[in-house]
């Protein structure tokens, strides 16, 4: 009886996807569940499944830690490999971010509206959405959070707007004085003809 043999050559069976990852440059720290120890370390790439990072703890396969960066909460994570300074978690729970959910939804859009922060010229920048409490502006010079910008929407006079999330060249920006309900329907209708 011929038994056929296994293929010789690269491993061609289909890998196991992971999510995107997004190169970033963040600084935080950890808590490593072993010793309550903390460590400081760079994170350089980001997924919503997990992370890579570059650090100094003592991290072997397995360890459960708490990862935490500045502004953008804290998450529960388990090593899954390390290479000299630099190791692959995944996370093993939900965020806690800051970031609490929205009061009304948003409309997708394809606005400009002009954009100036502190002691500069106001630019045009795309809104990507907008609702009566806020919208997402794409920028070529990002802000920071918690920045205050003023944007002049379309019919209406500049309003003030703190900056509330940053991601690539996307910010989130809530509105300082809500834009009312029947004032926001009528510049809808004008700015969807």
């Amino acid at each position: 009886m011929n038994v056929p043999h296994p293929p010789v050559g690269p491993d061609l069976r289909p890998r196991k996807s992971r999510d995107e990852r997004r190169p970033v440059a963040l600084r935080g720290w950890m808590v490593l569940s072993s010793d309550n120890s903390i460590w400081d370390f760079t994170l350089t790439d980001l997924s919503y499944g997990g992370c890579r990072l570059e650090t100094a703890a003592p991290l072997r396969r397995g360890d459960e830690v708490k990862l935490s960066v500045a502004n953008r909460g804290k998450i529960d994570a388990v090593v899954r490999w390390r290479r000299e300074r630099a190791a692959g978690f995944a996370f093993t729970q939900a965020a806690e971010v800051g970031q609490t959910p929205r009061q009304v939804e948003r409309l997708k859009t394809d606005l400009e509206v002009i954009v100036r922060r502190q002691g500069r010229r106001g630019q045009p920048l795309d809104a990507r959405d907008i609702s009566p409490l806020g919208c997402c502006l794409v920028f070529v010079d990002v802000p920071r959070v918690d920045d205050r910008i003023w944007i002049q929407l379309p019919g209406l006079e500049a309003i003030e707007a703190k900056v509330r999330w940053v991601e690539g060249h996307c910010a989130g920006v809530m509105f300082e004085k809500s834009i009312h309900d029947a004032v926001f329907d009528l510049l809808l209708e004008r700015w969807l003809r």
